[in-house]
């Protein structure tokens, strides 16, 4: 299971908008009044499946929410060994992982969850990539 998130922003846009002749219209912009809605994609690489969910924080706080309904439901559907794979955000530190599985383990403890206390929860991270430091040739 690959786990991504992304954000949504309402921004201006001066694709129909009037101006005088020979000026750029001005579209009023107030970045306090955006709004914003965060989103977080799973993509299931062994079935080709996806989902989505949106939250109004990206915080670390609600990455293990997502993180947490997602091994949830992938236990009801019988899976006990689950791997995650995650970016370097800050986000996705090991603080993040401790975090879930805290939760997950609370979980199984008050649901009396045999299923859950059985599962297996890895969280690898993508390599971090380098900007390639010369030109490619053609």
């Amino acid at each position: 299971m690959a786990l991504d998130e992304f954000a949504l922003r309402s921004v201006p846009d001066t694709h129909y908008a009037w101006a005088e002749r020979n000026t750029a219209p001005r579209v009023p912009s107030d970045e306090r009044q955006r709004t914003r809605l965060n989103g977080f994609l799973t993509v299931d690489l062994h079935r080709g499946l996806t989902g989505v969910q949106f939250r109004s924080q990206g915080k670390t706080g609600d990455v293990v929410f997502v993180v947490v309904l997602t091994v949830l439901r992938y236990v009801q559907q019988g899976c006990h060994w689950i791997t995650l794979i995650l970016d370097n955000a800050r986000t996705h530190r090991y603080a993040l992982g401790v975090a879930a599985r805290e939760l997950l383990s609370e979980i199984a403890e008050l649901a009396h969850w045999a299923d859950l206390k059985a599962t297996t929860v890895e969280f690898p991270h993508t390599p971090r990539t380098r900007p390639l430091s010369t030109r490619p040739s053609i």
